[in-house]
């Protein structure tokens, strides 16, 4: 046998042997193989992306529809057809710095508009001004409105004023580095998911910001105040809270600063409102000081609270050494579940008082120079654990459990 024919056999052999392990398959087109034919009716033609449409922003200034800024021209006709002339894809409304006139109030967004401002020192900023009493300063009913770097006031507030300076009607409304200042309740939030960060609120008669929204409920229309100050000066008229909260879901209130100057009635007043069920209120980390009242208070309302309200990690200080009956935080509620953790209160007539509560935790709390009793526990509340605490009392009990 000749050598190739012997290698012949030895390839054939071996490819018997490779069928009768992994089965043998018939071979497919050789390279060499016809080419297949395809008629033009069957070719796939993939069309290229569309191109990525890119959107202006739409910036409207104020004085190209005849706002002048002056302090002196009523400016509110013309600031008015600037925000009539927001298209329905919303737009920001410019206010270079100045001082726009609104005497009578009544501006208002029915789109999603942006109010945008130049930040100042001492009125050297962008401010839109307001004089009359028992009005709306400015409306924002566009879904997602924004007010950005503006200020809005009113010289005097009388004790009977129900004016408003900005209501926030919308969703999604939120407010950023702005300021408002002087009006019966500065700003009024009526939507959900809002946000509210490093703005001011000064010389409010009635509240510095007030959150009624009937229609949020449950884990619903959560909204955040966050990096804020609330300031009173000493010729406001007692009363008022730096928050008050009626309805309007959960809110997250977090490292922000309220000063009462002893004219304040109650830092954070929380008074549910009707058909009222929400989520958590959280109170985190805030400066709460100079007041009359309580800190933080929750009275009962015609509505009450389905979840929790969690107070933990605030400075609480009254300095009411001549009136003595403040409150560091006062809970008369129902709520389900109370959590009062890590708190610094200092120089208030009692510490704690919990009236009316269906279960509270009270742990690791500071509580100095109280002068009355330290912690109050109600005969209405149930299922109560103190924790540990560290109570330094001038003229009362540590801890008191009334009958």
């Amino acid at each position: 046998m000749s050598r190739r024919r012997h290698i012949a056999y030895i390839a054939l052999g071996a490819a018997t042997l490779m069928c009768f392990v992994g089965g043998c398959r018939s071979p497919g087109p050789s390279a060499d193989s016809s080419p297949r034919t395809v008629s033009a009716d069957t070719t796939v033609t993939v069309p290229p992306p569309p191109p990525v449409r890119t959107v202006p922003p739409i910036v409207l200034n104020v004085k190209d529809f005849g706002a002048t800024g002056d302090w002196r021209t009523d400016d509110t006709q013309a600031i008015q057809r600037a925000l009539d002339a927001v298209p329905p894809e919303g737009a920001t409304v410019f206010f270079p710095a100045g001082g726009y006139s609104v005497p009578n109030g009544g501006l208002i967004s029915r789109r999603t508009v942006t109010l945008l401002g130049v930040r100042g020192l001492d009125g050297s900023g962008s401010r839109i001004q307001v004089s009359a009493d028992d009005v709306v300063g400015v409306e924002l009913d566009g879904g997602g409105s924004v007010l950005d770097s503006m200020e809005v006031t009113k010289p005097e507030t009388s004790a009977s004023s129900a004016s408003v300076g900005v209501l926030m009607s919308s969703d999604f409304a939120q407010m950023y580095s702005s300021r408002i200042s002087g009006f019966g309740v500065n700003l009024r939030i009526a939507g959900t998911y809002y946000s509210v960060s490093y703005s001011s609120f000064r010389d409010f008669y009635h509240a510095g910001v007030e959150i009624n929204n009937t229609v949020a409920s449950g884990d619903a229309g959560d909204g955040t105040i966050t990096a804020s100050t609330f300031e009173r000066n000493t010729e406001t008229p007692l009363g008022g809270s730096g928050v008050h909260w009626i309805a309007g879901g959960g809110l997250r209130f977090i490292n922000n600063k309220i000063n009462g100057e002893k004219s304040l009635e109650n830092g954070i007043f929380f008074e549910p409102g009707a058909g009222v069920d929400t989520s958590v209120l959280l109170v985190n980390g805030n400066s709460i000081e100079n007041f009359v009242g309580a800190g933080v208070l929750m009275l009962p309302g015609v509505g009450h609270l389905r979840n929790s309200l969690i107070v933990s990690d605030n400075e609480i200080a009254s300095y009411d050494e001549a009136i003595r009956r403040s409150q560091g935080i006062a809970i008369d509620e129902d709520v389900s579940s109370v959590a009062i953790n890590g708190n610094s209160i200092y120089s208030t007539g009692s510490g704690i008082t919990l009236q009316s509560v269906k279960g509270a935790t009270v742990a690791g709390n500071s509580l100095t120079k109280i002068f009355n009793d330290g912690i109050v526990v109600g005969d209405r509340a149930e299922h109560v654990v103190l924790g540990e605490q560290s109570i330094e009392v001038i003229g009362g009990r540590e801890i008191v459990y009334s009958p």
